[in-house]
This record gives C-alpha cells, structure tokens and sequence, in this order.
C-alpha cells in the first residue's frame, strides 16, 4: 500500500523492515497517497454527475457543457488543499 515501498517510512518505525527513510520522504508519500486517492474517488462521482445531466437534457452537450469546468477545480483543488493541509501540519 505504500508508493515508494518501506523506503520512504520513517527509520525508527516499528514493523517495518527495510524502513529507511525519514518524516519528509513519510511526508510526500502521504501527500501523494491522499491527494491522488481523493482525486480519482472525486473523478468517479464526476462520472456519475455527468451522465446524470447527458441523460436529463437529452444528451445536448450545450445544456450541460458547463458542468465540466467546475469538476476539473473541484476535482483537483479541494484534494490539494486538504492534502497540503495534512501535509503542512505533519499529521502523515
């Protein structure tokens, strides 16, 4: 489940043999994980958002074209803030 393996696990972690790293390398993995992981769920329900209004306007794109600039935001701003955030105050 870890990116980069017991690599970048902090030294002094138990359990985890082969545990080389230190809190930053911890840190980006962390960051990567959440941010990635909040993304793709984001994306899926994005899908579902989508076909919902193909579907409810007769699949005119001009109807519901606009839908798609505010899921790419959504889609990477809030899972960067709250990943920055976790990461900022060193809770990974």
């Amino acid at each position: 489940a870890n990116i980069w393996g017991t690599w970048a696990v902090p030294e002094d972690t138990p359990y985890f043999a082969g545990a080389v790293g230190n809190v930053n390398t911890c840190t980006s993995q962390g960051f990567i994980k959440m941010m990635f992981s909040l993304t793709v769920a984001t994306y899926y329900a994005s899908l579902i958002l989508s076909a919902f209004m193909g579907i409810r306007n007769n699949f005119k794109e001009e109807e519901y074209a606009w839908i798609e600039l505010p899921i790419h935001v959504i889609a990477y701003c809030i899972p960067c803030g709250i990943a920055s955030t976790i990461a900022a105050t060193d809770n990974f």
